[in-house]
């Protein structure tokens, strides 16, 4: 092979030059002057004129480095002479060489030999050197040379391969120093005409200082390809005798026409291990793994050391464990495409996507078995419906095969009048499974398992939020689609089954890998970077680009520009992987149930989540909370991991445990002040509810306690039947039957420990018709302030406090309408009657109004007084003792409060007699509170710490650094304008008021220091963005601090109520805060901070409308009281014009604006009923409720408040 590149001049050599004078001009630097002198007094040279300097000459020296050929100048015949002193040149270079002067005389032989390479392509092709400035447009890279001399094909370009492994250098013998470091497989398209021939070329070097691009005749010859050269063309044909390319002689070389690949920038270039290309193939099994790279089912796939086993993945033990697989059905082989469609629906996800997803959809070809997702935010209306109509022409358009047949479960989704109508208007046949039977429909059961253990396992591998569960889901279907399926029994994917043709995987890339996008749409200094990180999530549908997820943003963007970061290797090759340090803790598992109950996956039970470790490499998380306006955004919008706190973990590998260095504490400290307002957020957004229960019969049937949960059902069913709750009945024409469902519930004791498991039947009172199924519905429930005050009361007076559970409290009530309902699920005996009811069942809209009434009647028969106050709390005086005897109702629970046991017992007697009751004992928990009681002082404290802990751990932050208050008094948060780019997207602002939201029933329970922060944040709920989010990261870094912080109820004072404002607290709207607190002793009874409905022009008209709003207040505590028989105190305030103005009607300029609505509090001034006092500013318990307060007076007035430290 002898084929070498010329060097490009831009000048011809000047006429009539000698050659050998040339030689001797271009080498007067690098050869010694003796062998020059000595060359020039040779017989045989050319007499010429004294050599000239280098920078003189009129063409660059053959001793530089030249720019690439690019093309082939003109042939010129050379003389005679010249032909002659090509030889002689060649000669002195050949004894040059053999002599070894490069070895004397330094690096000499590194110029002489591509000296002499390129005087033999002289001689070779009879050329002169390039005299056309058209040379540099013939010989791109792109182009390829046929030799019959190269034994492997040569590519210059890296980016030509879709297949690439490196190689150790090695030289090419015949192209001087010219070196191949990797081989792979490259695509070629030769240009036919207006048409292309494709075909793959594999075990190609890559030279990058190759000449050219030469193509291996004998590796043609090899597989079966003919070249015929003729008439100065060559032709190329396949094993079969198609035509595939043409090439034109150049000199005595043939370039064949090629046309260009286009080739998406971010090719898998690298062979991959078994365990890359299982991560990245979306966790495929190993046997899989093997059978798609041994029968070549796919192109792309370079594996490296194929030999080598694959090491167990933490990821797919957690994502992936189950209690056993579907029963396996026998499938019928389908002739086409479209013969039979296998379809069914997974959700509810307890996580809501990213764009607000909560189900999905599949579709699988019962031919090929293809299958193709789409993703719904709700099941009801036409939603699925309209997904079927998209898949069907979907299918008919690329393929002209019109889907024939569907089968799908009895979900009502599918099994209505307006899809089944659909159907048939189409032709198109459909398949249930019988009731209670989903394994009929085995192959869309089977895939959507696959399919979420898969996405499970992803998402845990790449430790991002379950809000991006939907990408996950997408990416398997998509890797499901290329990989090999035991259905199909020939070695082809789903893929080509469908399509007809091999897919390409080397664009396949692991789910959640880091990859630089380039920044594009603004300007960039020349210092600034030109790309960011983002994370990989899949492969666009629509177009040749990535989809990856921007964690400050969270939003889904896609983009083709962009670098896929490699795995960093150590000396020995083995890439290292930085796996989260503790791999047990699971998150919260992506559940769904179906319309007949069966869960589609979810045998592992929900756990309260650890903050998420992030362990790629120690960098801070993220550094802004706003999407760039560089990015390529198809924006379909989308937390990043909180920092570790853990410490240094190990990865156990074969056997050893190996210590992985943790990140340095500077490090992870900046990640944290980074990130400092989104590291609880994916906790917030992926958590699920706080309790445990299960939510569906399937979740129950797989529990560890499913035996307890199975016997309370069958308790349920029993003591209904027992009651006669219903008859068995046919259900009438024209009525419909509404659903029922099993509810599940651990109750837990004080110390959160599980006391009893409940299982509760209950009716879906949604399906009820208004005026048919039920009229009236209001049921009144207990006030968290009257529950406050009577265990102040206890306190005071010494109560015994005890508590009671009414079974199956609503059953008591009255049916007065006519309501069918179908038969408990699991307990269905398949007659297909439905149960008429006679006794108000749990989830009936009507059951609580109905149990409330009966209630009633039965307290009013045993001589108690329902509270006008609270309507549901009752009160007796016993006739021996006076005492009073008084019951708080909340539903069916009940507190009692005595003076004495045996008033306790006579009670607990009575109420059995009129209802099936269970004695509690001494209450120690209610509505999620804990309450304690001390015998030595009799004093109650009432706290909500269990609570507290959960919603910490919710979000992530029950390790965060506790702070000494809620807010920051520096910080001024403003509400955003709409359209303002810093407001975070739909699934932002719900992980914003879902959190905010678990804060408000302690800050209404037992926490009135959690009041204004709950407030104030609370303003800015429609459109939140990171200076919100990280305010509200602050009151639970405080709760943190405080979560034992509860309320304490002593034996002593009277009642009294603060109340203050803060005048134009707002500084976008100048509105002010109104805030008071009432005391019953030294605790807590009723607290209030709000914003005020219009703004005030001054400090005492802020203050006046706070007192309106206090004085609502103390009518109804005065009602609460004077039943019990005790009476409050007025409202206290400091501001004396307030007062004044209240007591005194003046009428002036200040005043006379003032909303007649406020002014009643003169009235109830006036009449005595309420009495104003004025307290020092320092001295107003209320300030805490209407602003921020420095940490000194913010501790000081919260332990006046709460009673507790």
């Amino acid at each position: 092979m002898k084929t070498f590149h010329m060097p490009s001049c831009h000048h011809s050599p000047t006429p009539g030059t000698p050659l050998f004078h040339l030689f001797l001009t271009t080498s007067s630097k690098i050869l010694p002057n003796s062998l020059l002198a000595s060359l020039r007094r040779s017989p045989d040279s050319v007499s010429a004129p004294p050599p000239k300097p280098l920078d003189q000459l009129p063409f660059l020296p053959l001793t530089r480095q030249m720019p690439n050929v690019t093309n082939v100048g003109k042939r010129v015949t050379l003389p005679a002479s010249t032909r002659i002193e090509i030889r002689r040149i060649k000669i002195l270079l050949t004894h040059i060489k053999e002599e070894r002067i490069g070895t004397r005389t330094g690096n000499v032989g590194s110029h002489l030999e591509p000296m002499w390479h390129r005087m033999m392509t002289v001689m070779k092709t009879s050329c002169s050197l390039p005299g056309s400035p058209q040379l540099r447009k013939i010989c791109p890279q792109t182009t390829g040379f046929l030799d019959s001399g190269c034994s492997r094909t040569i590519v210059r370009k890296k980016t030509s391969f879709t297949e690439y492994s490196a190689t150790a250098p090695h030289k090419i013998s015949g192209i001087g120093e010219t070196a191949g470091i990797g081989r792979g497989t490259v695509p070629l398209s030769f240009a036919l005409g207006n048409s292309t021939c494709a075909c793959m070329m594999r075990d190609v070097l890559h030279c990058p200082t190759a000449p050219f691009n030469l193509i291996s005749v004998a590796r043609l010859t090899d597989a079966g390809f003919t070249a015929t050269f003729k008439n100065h063309t060559v032709e190329l044909r396949s094993p079969n005798g198609t035509l595939m390319a043409v090439g034109d002689k150049i000199s005595r070389l043939y370039k064949l026409r090629i046309k260009p690949q286009i080739v998406m920038p971010t090719h898998a270039l690298v062979a991959r291990t078994w365990d890359e290309w299982h991560r990245a193939l979306g966790h495929l099994n190993f046997k899989s793994l093997r059978h798609l790279k041994s029968h070549d089912m796919v192109k792309g796939m370079q594996v490296r050391d194929e030999k080598a086993d694959m090491q167990q993945c933490i990821a797919c033990i957690q994502g992936k464990a189950h209690v056993r697989p579907f029963p396996q059905e026998a499938q019928r082989k389908y002739e086409n495409i479209g013969d039979m469609t296998y379809t069914d629906l997974w959700g509810k996800a307890r996580t809501r996507g990213i764009r607000g997803e909560h189900y999905f959809i599949s579709f699988t070809d019962g031919h090929g078995f293809r299958s193709k997702v789409a993703f719904l935010k709700s099941k009801e209306g036409d939603e699925v419906l309209d997904k079927i109509k998209k898949y069907v022409a979907f299918v008919e358009t690329q393929t002209g095969k019109k889907p024939r047949r569907f089968r799908f479960d009895n979900g009502k989704e599918y099994v209505n009048q307006k899809t089944l109508d659909w159907l048939e208007s189409q032709g198109i046949e459909w398949e249930l499974t019988a009731p209670h039977s989903s394994a009929q429909n085995g192959v869309a059961e089977r895939l959507n398992r696959t399919i979420i253990e898969r996405a499970c396992a992803m998402l845990i591998s790449a430790h991002l939020p379950l809000s991006c569960w939907p990408e996950a889901v997408a990416y398997s279907f998509y890797l499901k689609n290329l990989s090999p399926t035991r259905a199909l029994s020939t070695n082809i994917t789903p893929h080509e089954a469908f399509w007809k043709s091999k897919p390409d995987i080397s664009n396949v890339h692991e789910f959640g890998s880091k990859f630089w996008v380039l920044r594009q749409g603004i300007s960039l200094s020349k210092l600034e970077p030109k790309a960011r990180q983002y994370i990989f999530v899949g492969v666009s549908e629509h177009s040749r680009a990535y989809r990856y997820y921007n964690p400050g943003s969270r939003q889904i963007l896609t983009s083709r520009n962009v670098t896929f970061e490699k795995p960093q290797a150590d000396s020995n090759g083995h890439e290292h992987f930085h796996p989260a340090p503790e791999p047990a803790p699971l998150p919260p598992t992506l559940e769904g149930e179906h319309e007949n109950g069966n869960c589609s996956v979810g045998s592992t039970p929900n756990l309260a989540p650890a903050p998420t470790t992030f362990y790629r490499e120690p960098q801070p998380l993220i550094s802004e909370a706003t999407p760039e306006p560089d990015e390529e955004e198809e924006s379909e919008n989308a937390s990043p991991p909180p920092p570790s706190r853990n410490p240094t973990p190990t990865i156990h590998v074969r056997g050893k445990d190996i210590p992985l260095r943790a990140p340095s504490s500077r490090i992870a400290a900046k990640a944290a002040k980074d990130s400092a307002h989104l590291t609880f957020a994916l906790a917030a957004e992926t958590a699920a509810e706080f309790d445990d229960d299960p939510k569906t019969l399937a979740q129950a049937r797989t529990a560890p306690d499913w035996q307890q949960f199975h016997a309370a059902m069958v308790s349920e069913k029993n003591q209904l039947e027992r009651l006669g709750t219903w008859d068995l009945v046919e259900l009438p024409a024209g009525r419909k039957a509404i659903a029922s469902k099993w509810v599940w519930r651990r109750k837990r004791d004080a110390t959160g420990k599980v006391a009893k498991h409940k299982a509760r039947l209950v009716a879906d009172g949604s399906r009820q018709i208004p005026g048919i199924d039920f009229h009236e519905t209001y049921s009144p429930t207990i006030r968290l302030e009257t529950f406050r005050f009577l265990l102040a009361l206890a306190a005071r007076y010494q109560l015994k406090v005890h508590g009671i559970d009414v079974v199956a409290a609503y059953l008591n009530g009255k049916l007065e309408e006519t309501v069918y309902m179908k038969q408990p699920p699991d307990f269905d005996d398949g007659t297909g009657c439905v149960c008429k009811l006679k006794l108000s069942i749990y989830g009936l809209r009507q059951s609580g109004r109905n149990w409330n009434q009966k209630l009633d009647t039965a307290f009013k028969s045993l001589g108690f007084t329902r509270l006008i106050a609270d309507q549901c709390v009752y009160i007796r005086r016993e006739p021996a003792t006076s005492s009073p005897t008084i019951v708080a109702v909340h539903v069916d629970d009940m507190t009692l409060f005595a003076h004495t046991n045996g008033e306790l017992t006579q009670l607990k007697g009575e109420l059995a007699s009129q209802f099936n009751v269970t004695d509690l004992g001494p209450l120690t928990q209610i509505l999620g509170m804990e309450i304690t009681r001390n015998d030595s002082d009799g004093s109650i404290q009432l706290t909500q710490a269990n609570y507290a802990l959960r919603v910490l751990e919710s979000v992530g932050m029950h390790n965060c650094k506790p702070v000494s208050t809620p807010l920051d008094h520096n910080v001024k948060l403003t509400a955003l304008p709409d359209g303002d780019p810093r407001i975070g997207d739909t699934a932002f602002r719900h992980t914003y008021l879902s959190s905010l939201g678990k804060l408000m029933y302690l800050a209404v329970g037992t926490r009135p220091d959690l009041a204004y922060a709950v407030q104030h944040l609370s303003q800015f709920s429609q459109r939140p963005a990171a200076e919100h989010m990280s305010a509200l990261k602050h009151v639970f870094r405080y709760l943190r601090g405080t979560y034992s912080l509860g309320i304490l109820f002593r034996g002593n004072g009277d009642i009294k109520i603060y109340c203050d404002a803060d005048w134009a607290n707002d500084i976008a709207d100048r509105r002010s805060i109104s805030g008071y607190v009432s005391f019953f002793g030294s605790a807590p009874i009723s607290w209030s901070s709000r914003k005020q409905p219009t703004v005030a022009l001054s400090t005492m008209e802020a203050e006046y409308m706070a007192l309106a709003k206090t004085t609502c207040e103390v009518l109804w505590l005065r009602e609460l009281a004077s039943e019990l028989g005790l009476t409050p105190d007025g409202p206290t305030s400091d501001n004396q014009s307030a007062i004044c103005f209240a007591a005194n009607p003046v009428f002036h300029a200040r005043s006379k604006h003032i909303d007649i609505r406020h002014h009643f509090v003169r009235e109830r001034v006036a009449s005595n009923e309420v009495i104003l006092t004025h307290c020092a500013s320092e001295d107003n318990l209320a300030d805490m409720l209407t602003k921020a307060l420095p940490r000194p007076q913010f501790v000081l007035l919260r332990d006046q408040v709460i009673g507790a430290a």
